[in-house]
């Protein structure tokens, strides 16, 4: 349901975005950014959480990290048709996207029906004979361990928690440690200068006023789906804490040398095609490291009753880090 409430809303903000190109509002096309920033804030705090409880967990790194590949596959679709609507010169050079932000709600409001709801969530609310009955359609028969044990298994981690799943209790004994890191992460995830490079660098390229800014974030976005499938790869092989510290370091060592070649104005050709080139180096360490990782321990790290009110936490410093 909270999905489905989601996809309503995203519905609702494209209505708003797309009409504002008729009106001619800025204020209107301002209120619609806001509600689509809303709705990524809801999108964090569900997704992920949920993934994180429908799949065994020997695979839940590759199966959360995959969150950021989707993100990539859905940016390289939408750079691409912006490439190919940035040569018309009207209003329909960017109605068309916003137009298309039709689909994927629409898919997602008709299908979630069809999508178990997560045996730990049933389970929290008592709902016995249905949380097997969501694990049975989710696992099957004929594993090593049977739904019913894996039942009792999530039962009792629920039980030896002892929480009781208030605000309140994200900042009690060793659950404020949980809490801040979870919130730490979601602040350092955009600090890190994602924001930057992942959202703003057609604006930037174009001011260097030498490459196709389009084509820039095509290529970069190309470049983030295929390094973000061998970075999922690797989340439940190397570990999380190397992973991120190494990411970090490249993502910095990166960000610097891009600063470093823009030191000096005007910024010559060469000059600029090394900025863009530290920029792609930083978008592909990003999306093969911190990137999957960020929605794998969010997940990973709070206390099982209280996962979902910590994530919320998490992801609302992220999106105001944003």
């Amino acid at each position: 349901m909270t999905i489905f409430c989601m996809s309503i809303w995203a519905l609702i903000t494209a209505t708003i975005l797309l009409t504002s190109g008729v009106s001619h509002n800025k204020w209107q096309l301002l209120a619609g950014r806001i509600l689509n920033y809303v709705y990524i804030g809801m999108e964090l705090s569900s997704v992920p959480v949920y993934q994180s409880e429908v799949v065994p967990a020997p695979i839940r790194g590759l199966a959360v990290g995959s969150y950021q590949l989707s993100l990539g596959i859905g940016g390289l679709i939408v750079n691409c048709i912006c490439r190919g609507t940035s040569e018309i010169n009207d209003d329909r050079s960017w109605m068309i996207p916003y137009g298309l932000y039709y689909v994927i709600p629409t898919f997602v409001a008709s299908c979630i029906w069809f999508i178990p709801e997560s045996p730990r969530w049933l389970l929290m609310k008592d709902r016995d004979e249905d949380a097997l009955q969501s694990l049975i359609t989710l696992r099957g028969r004929g594993h090593e361990i049977s739904p019913e044990q894996e039942l009792e298994l999530i039962r009792i981690s629920l039980r030896e928690e002892a929480d009781q799943g208030t605000y309140s209790d994200l900042f009690k004994g060793y659950n404020r440690r949980r809490t801040l890191i979870v919130i730490g992460i979601g602040f350092f995830f955009q600090a890190t200068g994602n924001s930057f490079s992942g959202h703003y660098s057609a604006v930037f390229v174009k001011s260097l006023g030498t490459i196709n800014p389009f084509d820039v974030t095509v290529a970069q976005t190309a470049i983030n789906t295929v390094t973000t499938f061998f970075g999922i790869l690797l989340l439940d092989r190397i570990g999380r804490r190397k992973i991120w510290i190494v990411g970090s370091f490249f993502m910095l060592v990166f960000m610097m040398a891009t600063g470093g070649l823009g030191i000096h104005t005007p910024v010559s050709y060469k000059a600029s095609q090394g900025i863009v080139a530290t920029m792609l180096l930083y978008q592909a360490t990003y999306a093969a490291t911190v990137g999957p990782l960020y929605y794998t321990l969010i997940t990973e790290i709070p206390a099982s009753r209280l996962r979902d009110k910590t994530v919320r936490l998490g992801a609302t410093a992220n999106i105001v880090t944003m």
